[in-house]
């Protein structure tokens, strides 16, 4: 059985979110409010934490069980989510996004300035994103689609797929797969 808890945190501009869950899955978006809403889906053995601490919004799972997230933030607000048996999925960012995932897909849309995404088993889709995009998968596909700035893209075991680029610089890496790009 899982219990559904919803919290908010305000906080004033400039703070930052992060995210650390070690199984389940968080869903962000975004909205024009200074505040940071978190609902979350949890079993018997996990709990979610919301704290707000030096200008940082901390979430955070304790316990074994996994823990679903639907959050939403301002648009501004820099994200970062870390896991290990995750899906990721971050929509319409609108500032610097950091996702790092062990087991699971990363799908970010969106995000401005720094653009970071790493899975060791997952795929990575990044779309509509401005800025430095790195993105890093050991055993899986890199996708990159309708986004501008410059690019570093690594799939070990994997293609690397980049459609809709326009970007001043491009860095791409393969070891067992093919490089598509298209820009």
């Amino acid at each position: 059985k899982r219990r559904k808890r919803t919290s908010r945190a305000s906080f004033g501009r400039g703070a930052r979110l992060n995210v650390e869950n070690r199984a389940g899955e968080v869903v962000m978006r975004v909205w024009d409010r200074d505040a940071v809403r978190v609902t979350a889906r949890q079993g018997a053995r996990a709990r979610a934490n919301v704290r707000n601490a030096d200008n940082v919004v901390w979430v955070t799972g304790r316990g074994m069980g996994s823990i679903d997230y639907e959050i939403t933030v301002p648009s501004w607000m820099p994200v970062k989510v870390t896991g290990h048996y995750n899906y990721i999925q971050l929509n319409g960012m609108g500032s610097e996004v950091t996702a790092e995932n062990v087991r699971g897909d990363i799908d970010i849309r969106g995000g401005r300035g720094f653009i970071t995404a790493k899975s060791i088993e997952g795929h990575i889709r990044i779309t509509g994103a401005e800025g430095k995009v790195s993105a890093t998968a050991v055993n899986e596909h890199v996708t990159i689609e309708n986004s501008s700035g410059e690019l570093e893209v690594d799939a070990t075991n994997g293609n690397n797929t980049m459609t809709g680029i326009k970007a001043a610089a491009v860095s791409v890496g393969a070891l067992n797969g093919t490089v598509r790009y298209q820009g």
